[in-house]
C-alpha cells in the first residue's frame, strides 16, 4: 500500500464456517503491518486507531451486542455511533 493515505479493508465479518474474520492477530502471511485504518463489512464499520478497534457504524437492525458476539478482539464504541440507511 505504498503511497496510500488510508488503508480500508472490505471483508466478510464471519467466515462461512462461523469463525471470526476480525481477529487479534493474523495467521496468514502479512503483506503490510499497521496499514489498515478502517474495516468495512456487512455488519458494521470499525476504525483502527492506536491499536484499538472503534465501532463507528452499524448496519440496519444490527446491535452492538450482536457485533460483540461475532468479533474476536474487544472493541470500543464511538460516542456518536450511526446506523446505515436501509435504502440508498
Amino acid at each position: 500500500m505504498g503511497g496510500a493515505n488510508r488503508g480500508i479493508v472490505l471483508m466478510e465479518h464471519v467466515a462461512k464456517d462461523g469463525t471470526f474474520k476480525t481477529v487479534d492477530s493474523c495467521t496468514l502471511p502479512i503483506t503490510g503491518v499497521g496499514v489498515v485504518d478502517r474495516i468495512i463489512n456487512a455488519l458494521c464499520v470499525f476504525d483502527v486507531t492506536e491499536g484499538w478497534l472503534v465501532l463507528r457504524e452499524l448496519a440496519p437492525e444490527i446491535t452492538i451486542d450482536y457485533v460483540r458476539e461475532r468479533t474476536g478482539p474487544s472493541f470500543r464504541v464511538a460516542l456518536s455511533i450511526t446506523s446505515t440507511p436501509t435504502t440508498y
